[in-house]
């Protein structure tokens, strides 16, 4: 993991990743829930689920399809559903892919957004 926080700090700026979040917010809000995203939409939604700290098992055998959906636990909730190739579900929440990278490349700011976004008292 050390390896990966050098790599993604040379590579991955703070600002980088507020850009991301804001696409992500964007891109939730701008379809209607299970319509799968286009292509450019999809690699910005792929490129924060690699942060994501349960991101293999989100993924799981590959993914398929990206799609805008509610999240599963809190039903007004959207969150984004991957469809994967064997064509089971699983749902991420981008404010954990955001606040996995912020961990990552500065953790102070982590842990701002954590209380500000995954209802976390500091």
């Amino acid at each position: 993991m050390d390896i990966m926080k050098s790599v993604l700090k040379k590579h991955v700026s703070v600002e980088d990743i507020k850009r991301l979040s804001k696409d992500l917010k964007h891109i939730l809000y701008k379809y209607d829930v299970n319509h799968k995203l286009t292509q450019d939409d999809k690699l910005v939604a792929w490129n924060a689920l690699f942060f994501h700290p349960r991101r293999d098992e989100k993924i799981g055998v590959g993914i398929h399809e990206i799609k805008v959906g509610h999240h599963s636990s809190h039903e007004n909730a959207r969150c984004f559903v991957v469809q994967r190739v064997d064509g089971t579900i699983e749902d991420f929440s981008y404010h954990k892919c955001i606040h996995h990278a912020l961990e990552l490349i500065v953790p102070l700011e982590a842990s701002v957004y954590e209380s500000r976004w995954l209802n976390v008292k500091v």
